[in-house]
């Protein structure tokens, strides 16, 4: 259910752009968006964490890290 996951998870962000749980949100959105086989729409938003959210922890960095990998960012 990869398409319904990536509309949600767009739509979250939009709402709250300045949530907390904003760069996670994006983060969950490019590995919806890698399921669907829009690598560069994936990759895209994976970037988008990095540059938006510098200050994200650690681990959430970790994990874009690895999903760029996985999507060949």
């Amino acid at each position: 259910m990869y398409k319904e996951a990536a509309a949600e998870f767009l739509n979250g962000f939009k709402a709250y752009p300045d949530s907390p749980r904003a760069p996670d949100t994006l983060l969950k959105l490019g590995m919806s968006l890698h399921g669907l086989g829009e690598s560069e729409a994936a990759c895209a938003s994976y970037a988008q964490v990095l540059k938006q959210f510098p200050s994200a922890s650690g681990v959430l960095k970790e994990r874009v890290k690895s999903e760029q990998a996985s999507a060949r960012c």
